[in-house]
Formats: structure tokens, sequence, C-alpha cells
């Protein structure tokens, strides 16, 4: 009625007479906002309809993925109810974890999630068959908000109805089992149309880990997913499930109807609460990260198959280098999964790690379904300290921030091969060890000692010899033009047998 519109402050009160779009017409922040019958509104870019104090729909209101509904708590809404619709990330068969952003109703049922869908009983077995018995079908469950599903096949997900405001609480079960690893999972969600930041999640529920574990599938549509396929994030870290860049699919926040696991601590405190102050504006279709200023390194473990996996460590000045500290420390979602990279402290298996800048050594566990090659690297992100890698197996010291390092391991879980090693003790570490050489993919590689510089020379098993050099003892050398076979490698001290297939 002004000619230009409702000021940017929010004081406003608006009536909405005709079609209004985010698109053509700009986002609003309002006081009280009233909808006239006939009016079509679709908040259809990535931005919040922010309302101050009442809303009264009296029309027809979307909320398009990506957009978000903000009423502060003070506020009512009544009217006709409103359309939330969220695109989860796959249409292919592969899952998302959602849940409903409207308070329960007998016609929202699980069925309206896509072909296939799923609730998490923690107080079923866990069993042999790695948790799957765990999982039920919830196609004819009414959705509760706040607790978390599985959906997959369909990649638009619509809802009809009245928002969920005030505080949303859902209560777990924490059921005693003979691995403590399996205790306590609760699958929740967002039960808001406005994502919640991350912090303030886990600083009210301090009943739980200091973490949330984000499926982020990678490949359920051709197999079963696994336990590593999570991400872990905290208040201040996330690991990722894809390699250097992975961190940018995440920020600091968790969308609107996005649906996590948390774990609860005991078995004396089982409710998880949602607070409408937790609540941000933003793009609810982005996802968790929290992006900071923490110095990270990101230890990777991969291979030449695709597969990746990682753990993170970051510089705190507050954090604990011994005893862990739920600000900053999660542990993994299954220390056990076939394939995995973790960090130990205090007997723990972690997937963040916070340590201050006096630690010393870190253990690394590392975990292959099958044995061959693999390779550790890492991604730095401000971190300003060396970082050193030993493999007690071979004596291997080297400088990870320079170059990855590529081994030969036997299927099963390792927790005593490698260590990180902080700069003060890594001359310490370097003393004179055995030679370890192995051949992969034609190419010779020498590791150990003390970086001296050797003669070496390669004999066939006729006696032969087939070809002779001089490096270092942590270099590479290439056996590409020489016959499949076996052959014998001689340091000047020892002689090692190796296979060139």
């Amino acid at each position: 009625s002004n000619g230009t519109g409702p000021a940017s402050d929010g004081t406003d009160n608006v009536i909405i007479d005709g079609n209004y779009s985010y698109q053509a017409n700009g986002a609003l922040t309002v006081n009280d906002l009233t909808i006239n019958s006939g009016a079509i509104v679709d908040v259809n870019t990535e931005e919040a309809l922010t309302v101050a104090n009442t809303l009264v729909n009296n029309g027809t209101l979307s909320v398009m993925s990506g957009a978000s509904l903000m009423v502060f708590e003070a506020g009512s809404i009544t009217g006709i109810d409103i359309t939330f619709k969220r695109n989860t990330r796959y249409a292919d068969g592969r899952y998302s974890f959602v849940g409903t952003p409207v308070m329960q109703d007998a016609s929202i049922v699980g069925s309206g999630l896509g072909s296939f869908v799923y609730r998490y009983i923690e107080a079923t077995p866990y069993g042999s068959d790695d948790g799957l018995s765990r999982w039920e079908d919830a196609s004819s469950d009414e959705l509760i908000p706040g607790k978390g599903y599985t959906q997959a096949n369909q990649q638009e997900i619509v809802f009809v109805g009245m928002p969920n405001q005030g505080t949303i609480t859902v209560d777990g079960t924490y059921t005693e089992d003979v691995n403590d690893d399996y205790e306590g999972w609760m699958l929740v969600s967002n039960p808001y149309p406005a994502s919640i930041d991350v912090s303030d999640f886990l600083s009210t529920n301090s009943n739980i880990s200091g973490a949330i574990y984000i499926w982020d599938d990678n490949g359920s549509n051709t197999q079963r997913g696994t336990n590593a396929d999570y991400i872990v994030a905290n208040g201040t870290m996330a690991t990722n499930t894809t390699p250097a860049g992975g961190q940018t699919r995440y920020n600091q926040t968790m969308g609107s109807m996005q649906g996590f696991f948390v774990k609860l601590s005991g078995a004396t405190d089982t409710e998880i609460e949602f607070r409408e102050d937790m609540r941000v504006t933003g793009n609810s279709d982005d996802h968790f990260f929290r992006k900071t200023e923490m110095p990270i390194a990101r230890i990777n473990l991969v291979d030449e198959k695709g597969m990746f996996k990682q753990a993170v460590i970051g510089l705190a000045e507050d954090a604990t280098n011994t005893a862990l500290n739920r600000t900053y420390d999660a542990q993994a979602f299954s220390a056990s999964a076939e394939y995995g990279i973790y960090t130990v402290k205090a007997g723990r298996s972690l997937a963040l790690n916070g340590i201050t800048e006096t630690w010393k050594v870190i253990q690394l566990q590392v975990n292959v379904a099958e044995a061959g090659f693999y390779t550790l690297e890492v991604e730095l992100e401000d971190y300003p300290s060396e970082l050193f890698l030993r493999d007690n197996q071979t004596g291997e010291v080297m400088d990870l921030r320079n170059e990855s390092y590529s081994f030969h391991s036997e299927a099963g879980i390792n927790i005593d091969r490698f260590e990180l090693l902080a700069n003060d003790i890594q001359v310490l570490g370097i003393e004179q060890r055995e030679v370890s050489v192995y051949v992969h993919n034609d190419i010779l590689h020498i590791h150990g000692g003390n970086q001296e510089t050797r003669d070496y020379k390669v004999f066939n098993l006729k006696g032969h010899q087939v070809l002779a050099t001089r490096v270092k003892t942590a270099d590479k050398v290439d056996m590409s033009a020489l016959a499949r076979g076996i052959y014998l490698v001689f340091d000047g001290i020892r002689t090692h047998k190796v296979l060139l297939k």
C-alpha cells in the first residue's frame, strides 16, 4: 500500500492480497503477516520468510526446497495448511535420512516419503548381520516430529500441514549390548521448517556424545552401505566421505527435515530436545559442516579402487591430549567397520580428535577388509605444525606433509602399526632400521633405514644382475622393463624377494 513494500527491519504488518513470488518480488521480513484468500505465496529462493509475531494463512503458502519459514517463538501460525517441499540428494535408490517439519497427523505416513521407508529400533539386538535387523519397515507409520526415517527412490518429498513450533522432544532407548558401540543410538531429525545450528543442538543435549552422524550414501543403490558411510560432525570439525574438497558439501547447520544419528551417553536420560532458539535462517538443503578457523589435519586412507576413509585432528588450546573432551572428540560410528581410519585416545577409536599444540604421539587404527596396497595421505587446513608418520612394522618415519605413504597390509584391524608424531620427537624416531622393499604396479618401493643413499642390485632367479641403481632408502624404482617373475633385491646388507606381476 505504500508503494515500496515493507521495511527491511521487520516492523511492518503486511497483508498479501495477490500472488507473491520470492523469485520475482524478493524476500520478506515482517511483524504480522496475513495471506488473504485466493493469494498464492511461493517462497522459492534459498531465503527465509521471517515473521516476528503472527502468521495467518488464508491463501496458498508454499515453502520450496532450500527455503525456510521462521516464525519467532512468541508468534503463532493459524489458517490453512502450508506446503513444504524438500529435494533429497538422490532419486536412484540410494538412501536419505529425513523427518517431518509438520505436526503429527494420521494422514502423514511413511509411504509419502518413497518406496523404501524404514525406522531404526535400537532395542533390537544388533546381531551378526551388522545391525540390519534393527531397521524395520515404516511405510504405514504416522511420522513423528523429531524422529528420523530413511527413504529412497523419491527425490522430492512434500509435507502439507501446520509447521512444528515450540520445543520438540523425542525419547530413545539405551539397550545394553555386548559391545557398547551398539548401545544408545537414535535416529532423529530436524523438526522445523528452518535449519538448526549444530553447536546449539549439541550444547542443549549434553546427554549424547558430542557429535552427530550423518548418512552420506556411497552406493546403496548397488550394494548395502556400511557403518563407515557416515560423516561425523561436532561443533568444530567434521569428517569427509569424499576426497579433497568434500567439506564444501556441508555448512554449520542441519537442514530442515534432515535426519541424523546421535548416541546417548547412558540409560538415565534418553530424551533428545529440539528448541526453536536453535534455528537459523539460510539454505536448508545445505547440510552439516561447521566451518571453523580451527587448524585441522585430515588423515585419509585410500586405495586404487576409490575407497576413501578419513579421520580428523584439530588444534585447540582447551582440548586435551590424553582424556576425552566432549567439545572436540567424537568416536567413530563403528570402530569395527570393514574399512576405516581412526585416531585412538583413552582407549576409544575417534573420528574427530581435538589436541593441543603440545601433543607428542597419536596412535592410528587402520581397518582393511582385503589384503593389498593402501595409501595414507594428509590434507591440511591452516595446520601450522609438522606431521610425521611412523610405520612400526617397517620402521620408516616420513613427513606426511610432503608425500603420501603407500603400504601393504593384510586384512584386519591394525591398531599398533601406525603413529602420528609431532616434530620434537621426530628425530628420536629416526634411527637405524631395516629396509622394507616391495613391488606394486611395476614400481619397486624402498622404505626405511636412515634415509641414506645405498646401492641396490636386482637379480633374477638364475643369479643374473638385471638392474642396478643408487637411491635413498625412501624411494621408488621403475621395474616395468623387466619380465614378469620373482626377483632378488640386495640393499647392501640383506636380500629381499619381490614378485613382479
